[in-house]
């Protein structure tokens, strides 16, 4: 299993159909270094890397910074799928925050679902499925 970053957005975001707020984010597709960002900051606060492996940590630290668009996910609640939220920088800042939902474009999740799982999904948040 792969190393995954964590994330805290500014605002807090609730599951689309069960409505739970969700705490937990991460991605896969950030450096996955155990990295921990925070909205409106450009580089991550922190890493779980132990420190005989990173060397001086705030250089470390410095060193990465988010892509123009990446997503997020949370698995917080009961549900089937994960909450998505598609988040944007602007020269590397972290500065907006979105729910991905069915009016969002490119709904695929990147290519990275099958057609038939994209739209059981789409039948999940638009709740025509519940858990």
């Amino acid at each position: 299993m792969g190393m995954i970053d964590s994330f805290r957005p500014q605002d807090n975001f609730s599951c689309p159909v069960c409505g739970k707020v969700l705490y937990d984010w991460q991605s896969h597709d950030s450096e996955g270094l155990l990295l921990f960002w925070q909205e409106w900051n450009r580089n991550p606060l922190d890493t779980e890397l132990p420190d005989e492996c990173i060397g001086d940590k705030t250089e470390f630290l410095n060193a990465y910074t988010l892509p123009a668009e990446f997503m997020i996910y949370s698995y917080d609640c009961d549900c089937p799928y994960p909450t998505a939220l598609l988040c944007h920088c602007d020269n590397g800042l972290w500065n907006r925050t979105e729910m991905y939902t069915g009016s969002t474009e490119d709904m695929q999740f990147a290519g990275q679902e099958r057609k038939a799982d994209y739209k059981m999904r789409m039948k999940w948040l638009d709740k025509e499925l519940l858990p």
